[in-house]
């Protein structure tokens, strides 16, 4: 059991319950039907982890990601079982929100199946799919509440499928050895670490430039209190993600010389995660 709740990330669970609530708030949507929404975003991540981790054991021995790969048949059982039970549950309670639930629903389940099963060699494609369904809490609200929606939220959005994009990159680099292993196609293991950490650092620019371009076409409709919350909060969520960035960027990939500097970078981001919803709310002036 050990081994499946590690897998199941449950740790993500709030930060998307946050995000996905934060944009509901700021596009003045239902923020009971909002919170509905997150457990079933989180239990469909659940679900996609599970499989992934099932599904790439072979990749995670050589990465000593300490998930499935030195389980016994009775874990297995169990983490296919529960990966299952997440997938029903999550797409249950979408059906009873209703039908657009259901569908938004549908279109994460069936990524996150082809992010796993189908998409592993196509190389930059499988990266903006785990891009776009990561930032499903923050896309999600824009498509079940349209009618206070404007094109700076999508512009916002499209931002941070971008930082998470390269941020995919970026741990692919770290998990080459793996990925090579097992067949798996990416960046990294088809160009080498170098263009892959070109690649991320052009996302990670791109996605920046969206950011700061949302921000300064906000800023004006803002109080002053708001534009000094706003701009401080970009520019530590920038700094969360771009200064390690860098580190990982810059450095030369010798052997498992990329491990520590990833992992950073990916636990920064993900504090850099918390604080979108704060910038959420402080933008678009909730």
């Amino acid at each position: 059991m050990q081994t499946i709740v590690r897998s199941m990330r449950l740790y993500f669970w709030p930060i998307l319950a946050v995000n996905a609530v934060a944009m509901t708030a700021a596009i003045g949507g239902d923020l009971k039907r909002g919170a509905l929404f997150s457990v079933v975003i989180s239990l469909l991540a659940s679900f996609g982890f599970l499989l992934n981790d099932l599904w790439d054991r072979k990749v995670d021995e050589i990465n000593k990601a300490r998930h499935f790969e030195n389980s016994d048949k009775g874990t297995l059982a169990w983490g296919i079982a529960v990966s299952t039970g997440c997938l029903l549950s999550g797409m249950g309670l979408a059906m009873r929100l209703g039908p657009t639930e259901l569908r938004i629903a549908c279109v994460l389940g069936v990524g996150l199946m082809a992010y796993t099963v189908l998409l592993r060699r196509y190389l930059i494609l499988p990266t903006f799919l785990a891009g776009f369904v990561a930032a499903s809490p923050l896309w999600a609200p824009l498509i079940l509440w349209p009618h206070k929606v404007y094109a700076m939220h999508w512009v916002f959005v499209t931002a941070m499928i971008l930082l998470l994009a390269a941020r995919e990159t970026l741990m692919d680099v770290r998990d080459r050895e793996g990925d090579a292993a097992g067949g798996r196609d990416t960046m990294a293991t088809v160009f080498g670490p170098g263009i892959a950490k070109s690649a991320a650092a052009v996302l990670l620019i791109a996605g920046t430039t969206l950011l700061c371009f949302v921000l300064i076409a906000q800023i004006g409709h803002l109080t002053v209190r708001d534009r000094f919350a706003a701009a401080t909060t970009a520019c530590v969520v920038l700094c969360l993600v771009m200064v390690p960035a860098h580190q990982v960027v810059v450095r030369n990939s010798v052997e498992g010389g990329d491990y520590g500097a990833v992992q950073r970078f990916v636990l920064q981001s993900r504090a850099a995660m918390i604080l979108i919803p704060l910038l959420n709310l402080v933008m678009w002036g909730r």
